[in-house]
């Protein structure tokens, strides 16, 4: 019974440490760790959700480049410079749909791979060091 109440008292100045800022060092480890996770995480969330449709910018230069080897190789009927304007502007409105596209589900993607991972790692961090302290507290009754 005195060792439950010297636990909570424990538990209870660390919880007060917590609320003054003070961390100790494996906490102020996790803190870091958190910020560099959602940095990097949103860069490769942001790159996998955007690539996730395929490649916009390679799908625009073979649209372009078919397009001007049309122009440059006529047959007929003869391809005009206005017919490769127009097809080189269906080129570029095409493109703007499938980036703006793929831009917001990589957006998506890069709030998801930020930030879900934080709060879960943490509390897997606490919930497997409680379960260590469980077994351990078995050891010493």
């Amino acid at each position: 019974m005195v060792e439950r109440k010297l636990k909570r008292g424990a538990e209870w100045q660390t919880m007060k440490a917590i609320e003054k800022g003070r961390l100790n060092g494996w906490q102020r480890i996790g803190v870091v760790a958190s910020v560099l996770w959602a940095i990097g995480g949103a860069f490769w969330g942001f790159n996998i959700g955007y690539h996730e449709g395929g490649d916009v910018d390679r799908d625009f230069e073979v649209c372009r480049a078919g397009t001007q080897y049309r122009y440059q190789h006529q047959g007929t009927p003869r391809y005009t410079t206005d017919d490769l304007i127009k097809d080189l502007g269906k080129c570029q409105s095409e493109y703007a749909r499938a980036n703006k596209e793929a831009t917001s589900t990589g957006s998506l993607y890069a709030v998801l791979l930020a930030l879900l991972p934080i709060p879960l790692g943490w509390l897997a961090v606490y919930k497997f060091i409680a379960l260590l302290r469980w077994i351990r507290e078995g050891f010493t009754a």
